[in-house]
């Protein structure tokens, strides 16, 4: 019995984010092999139906570290008189 395949090609396009730019002044995020800056201004909404899923939206910015050092915390302190919590860590 003499086997009939039918074959096509397939194209998959798949979206990935090589650059993320601050949404402030449009510079590049980066980090480096040794360097560590990780950031994440973010609110989730929504509904959550415990073990059957969730249903909401989240909103984020992207911010590089001059914009938020020197621009959001000085905003924050400034107009709203808020000090943010500071950690060290070591490992």
């Amino acid at each position: 019995m003499v086997e009939i395949r039918e074959t096509r090609t397939k194209t998959i396009t798949e979206t990935i984010t090589v650059d993320t730019k601050c949404d402030i002044c449009d510079k590049s995020i980066q980090e480096s092999l040794y360097e560590t800056l990780e950031m994440e201004i973010s609110i989730k909404e929504g509904v959550n139906y415990g073990s059957d899923g969730a249903h909401g939206t989240e909103t984020e910015v992207d911010l590089c570290s001059d914009c938020f050092k020197n621009k959001l915390l000085v905003w924050l302190k400034e107009e709203h008189n808020v000090n943010p919590r500071v950690r060290e860590y070591d490992y």
